[in-house]
């Protein structure tokens, strides 16, 4: 009986090995945690959710015919409301913008009675209205934006309507901390040769990447204000976002890594096809996650610590989102039928 065990020995060594390896991942496979977002709060605004904007802890949704409001996130299970901005009757708020160093609440479209920005420490709506500035862009907007300095502000716009397609600012400066924003010039704009800017996003160093429909991501110095390189992209560029050198596009039914090192001679070093995929008009990043948002489907995460060979790492399953922001372990969605959704992880 022990000779029988002896020779069984090896072949249970041989089999246990074999469980064992199959149990594992597959060589070389980065170690990407199972769904790394969980849904941390929701928040039913008054209106429709379809756009969200985060600076700091500070969050601002648009809440489409009734206006937008500003939350204070710095605890998720504990929301703040900070600042209520109402249209009047008739007026819409589609998208919104912050300004950090102002504490300023941009929205768009502008409202006939009410200005366009708004001091969100103010309580009151009238007198948060700020001195000075109104919003002159067209519409309807591929994305929006606001960068500033403690004297200049720039509202960044791309301009998708049927008459005119264009990547521009709309400038105000302040000649002292008493005085009144007055609008500047800002004659700089960019027209693609053909197809729609739809989205954009800036690097720190003052680089924005454009994603242009049916041509793929541009690359622009806004200060100069100078057109640098671009690539074309196998599908439909809606829209785009910075991680390092990298830019992540949302390529209608893919995710397409750019590698932007040589600003003048972008390429594309990675591509993921996710096969749900077929509406994706948004993405943000969180770390080494890319966050892309399909307007039928909902969220797909993908792990691009490693930039050439993307990870698809999450779905989270929504109906109908309209708009995603992502930072410091974050994910902010917005829903029609959930409102605002926080993702943590």
């Amino acid at each position: 009986m022990k000779s029988l065990f002896r020779g069984l020995g090896p072949l249970v060594l041989i089999a246990a090995m074999l469980l064992t390896l199959s149990g594992c991942d597959e060589p070389n496979t980065p170690d990407v945690p199972l769904r790394p977002y969980r849904l941390a709060a929701q928040y039913m605004t008054r209106g429709t959710a379809i756009d969200v904007e985060i600076a700091g802890n500070y969050v601002a949704v648009a809440e489409e015919l009734l206006g937008a409001i500003v939350l204070d996130a710095s605890d998720v299970q504990a929301l703040d409301t900070v600042f209520v901005y109402t249209v009047s009757p008739g007026g819409s708020c589609t998208q919104v913008a912050l300004d950090l160093l102002h504490s300023y609440l941009c929205v768009f479209p502008a409202d006939g009675i009410y200005r366009s920005v708004f001091d969100f420490t103010y309580d009151n709506q009238w007198e948060a209205q700020v001195e000075g500035i109104s919003l002159t862009l067209n519409g309807p907007l591929g994305e929006f934006a606001v960068t500033a300095v403690p004297d200049t502000i720039l509202l960044w716009g791309s301009d998708i309507s049927s008459s005119d397609n264009k990547f521009t600012a709309v400038l105000w400066f302040q000649p002292s901390d008493t005085s009144a924003w007055i609008d500047g010039a800002f004659p700089q704009l960019f027209i693609p040769a053909h197809g729609r800017v739809r989205g954009f996003d800036f690097r720190a160093d003052g680089i924005a990447a454009i994603a242009i429909e049916q041509q793929g991501v541009q690359l622009h110095r806004l200060q100069p204000f100078e057109r640098l390189g671009s690539v074309d992209t196998p599908g439909l560029a809606y829209d785009c976002a910075w991680y390092g050198n990298y830019v992540i596009v949302a390529d209608q039914v893919q995710m397409v890594v750019v590698d932007a090192s040589d600003l003048m001679n972008p390429r594309i070093v990675g591509q993921l096809r996710i096969s749900k995929a077929d509406r994706l008009r948004g993405v943000a990043m969180d770390g080494h996650f890319a966050c892309l948002m399909d307007i039928y489907d909902g969220v797909y995460v993908v792990d691009v610590s490693n930039p050439t060979a993307p990870l698809f790492a999450q779905e989270i399953e929504l109906f109908d989102p309209t708009s995603v922001a992502a930072g410091n372990g974050r994910l902010y969605v917005t829903d029609p039928g959930n409102g605002l959704l926080i993702y943590t992880r």
